[in-house]
């Protein structure tokens, strides 16, 4: 397993799992939305950025770049698990913080599916991430 391949398993498999310990005080999402989505790109450090914020009735969805880097490795790192999950999860929250963890709150208060769009600087998503909101509760 090449020393790429096993770093990125390593902090697949050793991300915690978010959770909330409070409710969330009213907000209006779609306003949080707008307001995020004006401060888009919002951009980390070695080509992670959110690109896009957008609400539908039901759906809430970030379109997430992610570094060339990970192309080879993608479809692994957004399979239909746990593991997966909890560990995008963490990296959304320690990439973008507070501005995260209000936003994600406020899906789960609204009672939206959240999905992420995972894209190399291109125009279609390459992979898709979706969470319900009773799974970011737990």
């Amino acid at each position: 397993m090449s020393g790429i391949r096993r770093l990125l398993l390593l902090v697949l498999l050793a991300l915690p799992a978010l959770g909330f310990a409070q409710e969330a005080q009213p907000v209006d999402f779609d306003a949080m939305v707008a307001e995020l989505n004006a401060k888009c790109p919002i951009e980390e450090q070695d080509g992670w950025a959110i690109s896009s914020v957008t609400n539908s009735a039901d759906t809430s969805t970030v379109a997430l770049m992610v570094p060339t880097v990970l192309k080879g490795f993608l479809k692994i790192l957004t399979e239909d698990n746990d593991n997966a999950r909890r560990m995008w999860l963490g990296q959304m929250s320690s990439m973008f913080g507070r501005d995260w963890t209000d936003y994600k709150r406020q899906v789960v208060a609204t009672g939206r599916t959240l999905v992420i769009e995972f894209m190399f600087y291109e125009n279609a998503p390459e992979a898709v991430m979706v969470f319900t909101p009773e799974y970011l509760k737990s």
